[in-house]
């Protein structure tokens, strides 16, 4: 029965080990996916911002052209400027 109780501990030694082993390499791999999502949220947000001037350059050129829209329809019911006269 003595020897069964050493068989143990010598098992459980070597999980522990293992236990130790396999919590590293998970703690190392997390860091590693950590600084991945940094670096993307890095480069997201550099995007982001070229996202947004594309965004606004967009809204500029749609304004432009109803304007010019606007200005043509008035010429097509011979309006010659705003005020309708």
């Amino acid at each position: 029965m003595a020897r069964g109780t050493q068989d143990n501990e010598d098992e459980d030694e070597l999980t522990f080990v293992k236990l130790a082993a396999v919590t590293a390499n998970v703690v190392r791999w997390l860091m590693k996916v950590d600084e991945e999502k940094k670096e993307q949220r890095q480069r997201n947000t550099g995007s982001g911002s070229e996202e947004k001037k594309q965004t606004e350059e967009h809204t500029d050129y749609v304004d432009q052209r109803l304007r010019e829209l606007a200005a043509f329809e008035r010429r097509a019911r011979g309006v010659k400027d705003r005020t309708g006269r």
